[in-house]
């Protein structure tokens, strides 16, 4: 796997991040890529001399025992501090100036509910950061031995073929680095069909059965098609067509397949590019109990530079 130079890994909350940093480090042994952490440590308001800078000593000194019970044979590392009070805008900057290609960090709520996916932190980098952020839960393992990438293959929507693209390399070339099984999923649904079965329409049931299986037909048609064109014959994979709504079929394919990493798209069809994450993708976030890798398109912009 040769796809990250710069890596950077946001080690924050410390207490629990042993798993990403685990990952962090072995993503940059194998591309033979420059691996940063960093730490924001909050501004002290009390004006006692010297005090902020006792907080960003104990911090590193956190960070340097951390990285000391790991191996870290054959990966340069060094150590960012950081001081301010919204974290994960920080560590955007950093990654953008920085010329970072992945940011890795710890999930924040973990501790709270074992489904719950993402902070306050998680979010924003989750909404804003250009560059692939991978976020990992604690309780899963850092080398993925299941890996679903989750594609919508609309054709009617342009920006959905390169992401999905992207979506589908970063999964395949991490499975083919852990010898992770392969998932890939496409949900589908015809929209208003609850309500035509409802009985509140004159429509026959054969009638939207016909319109149903010809929905089933189109997709599949594009899910053939955009499958035809990659390079998948040398990786086992197991491919989910399903009809449903798309946040419920990838959390149910999460728990059923005991799925360790979901890749997926991100990014919403809204008037501020960036800010907002999809509805459907929300959904998916807030259901499901793996670690996620969250890609953006090309020529995203992040709101926050």
């Amino acid at each position: 796997m040769n796809r990250f130079k710069k890596i950077l890994c946001y080690v924050e909350p410390v207490y629990q991040a042993d798993a990403a940093l685990l990952q962090a480090i072995e993503i940059a042994r194998s591309n033979s890529a420059q691996l940063s952490l960093v730490c924001v440590v909050s501004e002290i308001p009390i004006s006692t001399p010297n005090l902020q800078q006792d907080f960003i000593d104990i911090r590193r000194a956190e960070l340097q025992a951390l990285l000391k019970s790991m191996d870290t044979t054959g990966v340069v590392i060094d150590i960012k501090m950081l001081t301010g009070n919204l974290g994960a805008l920080h560590v955007i900057h950093t990654a953008i100036d920085g010329g970072y290609d992945l940011v890795v960090k710890p999930t924040d709520n973990t501790s709270r509910s074992e489904n719950a996916l993402f902070g306050s932190n998680d979010q924003h980098l989750l909404r804003k950061c250009p560059v692939p952020v991978w976020l990992i839960k604690p309780q899963k393992k850092y080398k993925p031995e299941r890996i679903l990438a989750a594609i919508d293959v609309n054709p009617d929507e342009e920006e959905n073929t390169e992401l999905n693209r992207l979506i589908i390399q970063l999964a395949t070339s991490l499975a083919q680095h852990y010898d992770s099984e392969l998932h890939i999923v496409h949900a589908w649904k015809m929209y208003g069909e609850d309500m035509l079965r409802g009985g509140r329409t004159l429509l026959p049931q054969s009638e939207v059965d016909q319109m149903v299986e010809r929905l089933r037909l189109k997709h599949k048609e594009w899910l053939d098609s955009f499958l035809n064109q990659l390079e998948l014959e040398n990786i086992p994979v197991k491919v989910h067509f399903q009809q449903g709504e798309v946040a419920e079929v990838i959390s149910r394919l999460v728990t059923e397949k005991s799925i360790d990493l979901t890749v997926m798209g991100t990014v919403a069809r809204t008037g501020i590019p960036g800010f907002f994450i999809g509805n459907t993708a929300e959904k998916i976030l807030l259901s499901i109990n793996s670690s996620v890798l969250a890609v953006k398109p090309a020529g995203f912009r992040s709101p926050v530079y």
